[in-house]
C-alpha cells in the first residue's frame, strides 16, 4: 500500500553513520641521500607503509556504541525536512489528510522499514473534514457599526456550527461552570477567553454556552499572542462559533466595561465529510512492553503550507531518533514506541483515536509521552513543558520529565524555560487518560518579549514563528541551532528513559536523574 518517495537529486545523509572508517598511518619513514662525486643525488626511501583501504562491503562491522545523543545530526533532520517540503509542493503547498499527508505517511513509513529493525503498523482511522460553505461574517452593531474582516479579525472555530446569531455580547468568566453563566441571558452571543487545559476544553465551554441559553459564541486569544486560533471542537456544534485577536476581545471588553450594550451579528455555514486518514506506529522489537515509552509527533500541517516547523521538526526528530536507536542495536530495559499522529491541525483527532482505541489494560502498559511539536522557530525561545501542572496522580513522573531536560540543557549551559502544559499538542489526550508527559517547544504566535530576546537573541515584540500556519513554513523557516539542540536533549531523554531498569520507580523519584 506504500510507496516510496524520493528525492533523487540529493543522497542520503548520514546513511553510513554508525561506522567507522579506519585509516591506518603506523610507520614513520625515513629518507636516506647519497652523493656520489657531486653528480648524482639518489633519494632513497627506507621505509613508507600507509594503509588507505575502506572496510569492504560485505565485512560485518560491529555498531561503535555510541550514545543516542551524539547521533542527532542537523543534517540528517534536514534531509527529512526537504523530503517532506517537497512532498507539500508536489500536494498544492500543504500536507493535510485531503493533499500530501498519504504521501509524508509514505515517505515515514517506508524510511522506518528501509533503515530499522523496529516493527511498523499503520493505524487507518476516519475523521470529519471541516470545509467552510461560504465565508462566514461577523458584524458589530450597536451601539456603532463595525464589519469584521474574515481571516484577519476573525476566523471560524473548527466545527463551529451553522446560522445566523444576532444578540448582545455577554462576557463569560471562564464558561467550565454553572456560575460562570449567572449573569447569561438567553439569545445572547457569549464572548469568552480561550483559556486552557487547566480551566477546561473548548468543547465544553461551547456546549455549557449553549446550553445556557446562547446563540452564538465568540472566543478571544489570551494574552501575549497575535494572530488566530481555528480551535478543536470535538464535533459540529449546535450554534456559530467564532474566534478572534487577543485585541479585539479586550476591545469588546473595555467597552462593555464602559457600561456600552454591544450588539453583534454572526453568520456562518459549514460542513464536514468524512475523511480516512493514518497514524504511523513503529515499536522497538525489545523493552519490557508492560513499560511503554510513546515518542509523538503530529505528521499533518495546515491546509495554508507546507508545515516545516509545525511539524515536520518535530516528525524530523522523531524520525532520526527511530533511525539512530535502532542503529544502536541497544538491549533496552523498556519498549520505546515511535509515533507520527495525523490530523493534529483539526484538533488533536489522531493522537485522540489513538489513546481511545487502547483497552484500559494497553493504556496501563504505556508509563509516559514525550511530544515533539515545532522544534525549530526561527524566532526561538527554548521551552519544556512544566509538568508540575500535570494532574496529582501523575505529576511526579511528569515533573520529572521536565527535570530530565532541565538537567541536560543545565549541564551543556543551554538556557531554557517552562511553557504550560495547556492540552494545545498531542500529549493532551495522554493527559486526559492519566499517563504521564512531556516535552519540547520552541514557540508559535506568541510574541518574543525583551526578556526573551536577552536571553536567546532574536528579535522582540514578534512572533517566535512569524510563518507560523502560513504557506512561508518552509525549510528556510528553520532555525537549525534549536533545532539540533532539541534534537540532542530528545535523544538524551529517550536513551536515558529506556535504558531504566525500574522506570516506574524512577520517574517517581524526584532526587535523582
Amino acid at each position: 500500500m506504500y510507496g516510496t518517495t524520493e528525492n533523487k537529486s540529493a543522497p542520503l545523509l548520514g546513511e553510513h553513520a554508525i561506522f567507522r572508517t579506519h585509516w591506518h598511518h603506523n610507520r614513520k619513514f625515513r629518507i636516506g641521500a647519497c652523493l656520489f662525486s657531486g653528480l648524482v643525488v639518489v633519494l632513497i626511501i627506507i621505509a613508507l607503509s600507509v594503509g588507505l583501504s575502506r572496510h569492504p562491503k560485505d565485512t560485518i562491522i560491529e555498531p561503535i556504541q555510541q550514545t543516542l545523543e551524539s547521533r542527532m545530526s542537523t543534517e540528517n533532520m534536514l534531509f527529512h525536512l526537504n523530503n517532506l517540503e517537497n512532498i507539500a509542493m508536489q500536494n498544492s503547498g500543504s500536507r493535510t489528510a485531503l493533499t500530501g499527508y498519504n504521501a509524508s505517511v509514505d515517505y515515514v513509513v517506508q524510511t522506518l522499514r528501509d533503515r530499522t529493525n523496529l516493527n511498523v503498523t499503520v493505524q487507518p482511522f476516519s475523521f470529519p473534514y471541516f470545509t467552510e460553505l461560504y465565508s462566514p461574517t461577523l458584524q458589530l452593531v450597536a451601539p456603532l457599526s463595525l464589519n469584521f474582516a474574515f481571516t484577519r479579525d476573525f476566523r471560524n472555530l473548527r466545527f463551529g456550527g451553522s446560522g445566523i446569531a444576532q444578540g448582545n455580547l455577554i462576557p463569560v468568566n471562564g464558561g467550565c461552570q454553572e456560575t460562570d453563566f449567572a449573569q447569561f441571558s438567553n439569545g445572547s452571543i457569549a464572548l469568552i477567553s480561550r483559556g486552557y487545559l487547566q480551566d477546561c476544553l473548548m468543547p465544553v465551554k461551547v456546549m455549557n454556552s449553549f446550553n445556557h441559553g446562547a446563540s452564538g459564541v465568540i472566543v478571544y486569544y489570551d494574552p501575549g499572542t497575535t494572530g488566530l486560533f481555528s480551535g478543536g471542537l470535538s464535533g459540529m456544534a449546535p450554534l456559530p462559533c467564532f474566534s478572534t485577536t487577543n485585541f479585539f476581545g479586550n476591545f469588546f471588553l473595555e467597552l462593555i466595561a464602559r457600561g456600552q450594550t454591544l450588539q453583534v451579528f454572526m453568520n456562518a455555514s459549514n460542513t464536514a465529510m468524512s475523511v480516512g486518514t493514518f497514524n504511523v506506529i513503529a515499536d522497538t522489537p525489545n523493552g519490557n512492553q508492560s513499560n511503554t515509552i510513546v515518542i509523538g509527533s503530529h505528521l499533518d500541517s495546515v491546509p495554508a503550507g507546507p508545515g516545516i516547523n509545525d511539524n515536520g521538526s518535530g516528525s524530523s526528530v522523531n524520525l532520526e531518533l527511530a533511525i539512530q536507536l535502532s542503529s544502536l542495536h541497544l538491549e533496552l530495559k523498556n519498549r520505546v514506541r515511535f509515533c507520527w499522529w495525523a490530523a493534529e491541525e483539526f484538533g488533536l483527532i489522531g493522537s485522540t483515536y489513538y489513546v481511545n482505541s487502547l483497552s484500559q489494560q494497553e493504556k496501563s502498559k504505556i508509563v509516559l509521552n514525550l511530544n515533539f511539536d515545532m522544534l525549530g522557530s526561527p524566532n526561538f525561545y527554548r521551552a519544556i513543558y512544566n509538568g508540575t501542572q500535570a494532574a496529582p496522580v501523575i505529576n511526579a513522573a511528569s515533573s520529572k520529565i521536565q527535570l530530565i531536560f532541565e538537567t541536560y540543557f543545565d549541564l551543556q549551559n543551554i538556557p531554557h524555560q517552562t511553557t504550560s502544559f495547556d492540552g494545545r499538542s498531542d500529549y493532551g489526550p495522554f493527559l486526559a487518560a492519566n499517563i504521564s508527559a512531556g516535552g519540547l517547544f520552541t514557540g508559535a504566535e506568541v510574541i518574543k518579549s525583551e526578556a526573551q530576546r536577552i536571553q536567546y537573541g532574536g528579535v522582540a515584540n514578534a512572533p517566535f514563528d512569524p510563518c507560523y500556519h502560513l504557506s512561508c513554513d518552509t525549510v528556510d523557516n528553520i532555525n537549525q541551532e534549536v533545532l539540533l539542540d532539541n534534537a540532542k536533549v530528545a535523544g538524551y531523554a529517550v536513551e536515558l528513559l529506556a535504558m531504566q531498569e525500574n522506570l516506574r520507580e524512577y520517574l517517581n523519584n524526584s532526587t535523582v536523574v
